[in-house]
């Protein structure tokens, strides 16, 4: 029990970092740096296990410690990727602004979102280096897809997206 209670207080203080700290950082403000700081925190929970295990008898629990932090980080990183350019969210926002007397015409504007999304993803796939500037994959975007269409395939290649 004492494994959940501390990574549980160690995921509360490292959620009190991200808002009082991290989020006011330019870094803290993107996706890379939101996947960098969870990455970075898993990997410090991960050596506190190892350390720990070498001076305390191995605990299974542990295991269901790294367990927590990875569900939490995936669940932090989804959130806020969709707090993020969503359109669901944007038309709300639109609609009080407008003091819920939106019409469908007054929201036309929100279309814009998806593709400026859209836009940033393609622009991040080129930069990391998965696609050329013309769609195609390269060597490491195509290693990327086989990859992720392997792990798709555990789920009876139902549609992910």
């Amino acid at each position: 029990m004492m494994p959940f209670l501390a990574t549980s207080g160690y995921l509360a203080v490292q959620f009190l970092l991200f808002l009082g700290v991290v989020r006011h950082l330019p870094w803290g403000r993107t996706e890379r740096g939101i996947l960098f700081f969870q990455c970075a925190s898993y990997g410090f929970l991960l050596t506190l296990i190892s350390i720990g295990s070498t001076v305390l008898p191995p605990d299974p629990l542990l295991v269901f410690a790294a367990g927590l932090h990875g569900i939490y980080s995936l669940s932090f990183l989804e959130l806020w990727s969709l707090t993020q350019g969503s359109y669901s969210l944007g038309i709300l926002a639109q609609i009080d602004r407008l003091g819920g007397a939106a019409l469908p015409s007054d929201l036309a504007g929100q279309t814009d979102i998806g593709r400026q999304k859209q836009h940033q993803r393609y622009q991040s796939l080129v930069s990391l280096g998965l696609l050329r500037t013309d769609g195609q994959l390269t060597a490491r975007g195509w290693i990327a897809a086989h990859t992720l269409r392997c792990v798709a395939s555990l789920s009876n290649s139902r549609k992910l997206n």
